[in-house]
């Protein structure tokens, strides 16, 4: 009778202490393995990692700012465009003006043939003075017109160069869009633990494709550019051609 109460007290005790142990086994386990898939399972790493993996080849502007250059790109090819109406304008008007100095020209050198054949040697030399300045100013007038001619072509490139900035300008608007959408997408996957991985990877490849024709655009205006800077040098060595034939024609008049 008296080891009785001292076994059942045993057996608890050994009862209570299995009990205790095994949970605590149990649960160490079912902790590692939540644990464990948790880390396979956060989408934020996938995130993270296509966020990484992207990094804009050129820096991303406000929008505000890329339309202000698109507006100043349009207004240039505007600008350019009136440049070359009035530059062609002009041109028809030079030719008309050698057209009549060739004329005045060649009724200036009949009147030398018969200057030189009445042996009037005041007026031969006087005649022949003429016909010189009128061939000056007739060269003047052919670089004037070569010039006009330059103008044309410059404005031209001109017109060229802006309408291939405004396409850069637009692509780059598109790529700014598309860029912030995928911020948006990844920030907002980010705060709520929720990842599509497939709209993802397609916002992901869009905005590369719109780098990419940004940066295509970019070397296709800096092409318009060159081509226009080529043309405004000629251009402005025209100019200086010009300037000293003006000085030739004043200088047999001084």
């Amino acid at each position: 009778m008296s080891r009785r109460p001292f076994t059942s007290r045993w057996w608890i005790a050994c009862a209570l202490a299995a009990g205790l142990t095994v949970p605590a086994s149990a649960q160490t386990r079912t902790d590692s393995v939540s644990t464990s898939a948790n880390a396979l399972s956060r989408p934020l790493n996938t995130a993270t990692l296509l966020k990484a993996s992207y990094e804009s080849l050129f820096t991303v502007r406000p929008a505000a700012e890329i339309q202000a250059d698109l507006l100043a790109a349009r207004d240039a090819e505007i600008h350019a465009a009136d440049d070359r109406e009035r530059v062609r304008a002009s041109s028809s008007t030079a030719k008309s003006n050698i057209e009549v100095l060739e004329r005045e020209k060649d009724s200036v050198s009949q009147r030398v043939d018969i200057a030189k054949k009445g042996n009037l040697a005041v007026e031969k030399i006087t005649l022949e003075t003429q016909k010189k300045s009128l061939e000056l100013q007739i060269k003047v007038l052919e670089r004037d017109a070569e010039l006009k001619k330059t103008h044309a072509e410059v404005a031209k490139k001109q017109i060229e160069e802006a309408q291939a900035r405004q396409k850069m300008y637009q692509l780059e608007l598109e790529f700014a869009a598309k860029h912030s959408e995928l911020e948006r997408f990844v920030a907002d996957a980010s705060r709520s633990g929720v990842l599509v991985a497939e709209s993802l990877v397609r916002l992901h490849r869009d905005t590369r494709e719109l780098e990419r024709k940004v940066l295509e655009a970019t070397k296709d205006h800096t092409d318009k550019a060159i081509a226009a800077a080529h043309a405004k040098k000629s251009y402005v060595e025209k100019q200086i051609d010009l300037l000293k034939a003006k000085a030739e024609a004043l200088a047999i008049n001084e």
